[in-house]
Formats: C-alpha cells, structure tokens, sequence
C-alpha cells in the first residue's frame, strides 16, 4: 500500500507540473509588428578605406627536411610447441624512420589466439597493435590495422604471444609505412 501511495503522489506532482507548465504556454505569442524599420544609408554601404601606412607582413617558412617514403614487409614463424617469437628490421643509417600505419595478419592454428601483439621502437618504448578476430575462419586469422606515429632511428621489433603453446606453428605478417627523413649530424 505504500508504494501504491508513493506512485500515486508522484503522478499527482507531474500532472501539477504538466498543468503550470502549459498555463503560460497557451497565452498566444504575437509579434508586435507595428513598427517599422527603415535603413537610413545607401545600398550598398560605401566603404572608404583610407590607408594611411601599410605593414609589411612577414612569414617565416620552416625548411622541411627531405622525405623519403617508406614501406617495408616483415615475416614471423611462431614454431610449433613455443608460445611466440620476434623480428626485426633496421633503420638506413642516417635515417629516422617515422612510421604512420602498420597491418598485419596472424595465423593461428585452430584452438589458439593472440595474447600480444607488440611493436617496439630503438627508444624502447612497447606500442600494442589491437589484433581483431576474423570470424568464420577453419583456423584463426587475426588482422591488426594501427594508424600511428612512432619514430625510430635504429631498430623496429614485432613481438608476438600466443596461447596455448600447442601443436602447429604459426605465421604473421607485418606491413609498416611512413617516411624517412636524413638526420642532421651536429
């Protein structure tokens, strides 16, 4: 019974809120269009622009250091019975690698899935690559889209892990992208 009570009180409140909320709303809104506006000056509006002293604007343009574009495929074998493996590749010396995108697809056998999935950059610093399930596949195929910015002067590692250690062996492919650019020597 109570909350019968307690249900009716507050119907009761919002109709009374309902009811004040329409009164002021059913006066009618009219405009008072009695007065009129008139436009004193001339269409279109002259415009004298009388410049007495012009300053020279200066831009400053920050020379861009020489790009080259960049893309380089990688392969990884996880080898039966062990839970992951890396690779790697090298920078040109000289160069810094800026890396804008990296894809990837993972071949597991069927049972197992991707624990992680790493890129790591010669300023030691671990970046995770999402890998995402394909479904309706006999085995499991992962794919990794990554848009990013990393940069790396010596070294580019792919880390994969895997679980469970079981029977079959494992293949990934890694695609990254970006640009060089020559470092200065000082």
């Amino acid at each position: 019974m109570r909350r019968f009570r307690r249900y009716v009180t507050v119907a009761a409140g919002l109709a009374l809120l309902a009811a004040t909320g329409t009164l002021p709303a059913s006066r009618l809104a009219i405009a008072d269009n009695v007065k009129q506006v008139e436009i004193a000056s001339p269409l279109p509006l002259p415009v004298n622009a009388n410049i007495v002293q012009s300053v020279p604007l200066t831009a400053f343009v920050i020379p861009l250091a020489p790009v080259e574009p960049f893309q380089r495929q990688t392969f990884l074998t996880i080898a039966d019975g062990t839970t992951g493996n890396l690779v790697s590749f090298d920078v040109p010396e000289g160069k810094r690698l800026v890396i804008e995108q990296v894809g990837g697809t993972i071949f597991l056998p069927a049972g197992q899935f991707t624990r992680v999935s790493q890129i790591r950059t010669d300023f030691r610093a671990p970046f995770s690559l999402i890998a995402n399930k394909v479904s309706d596949q006999s085995d499991n195929v992962y794919l990794v889209n990554a848009p990013m910015k990393l940069y790396a002067d010596e070294n580019v590692e792919f880390s994969i892990s895997r679980g469970p250690a079981s029977a079959g062996s494992a293949l990934c492919t890694f695609s990254v992208s970006g640009y060089l650019v020559t470092l200065e020597s000082h």
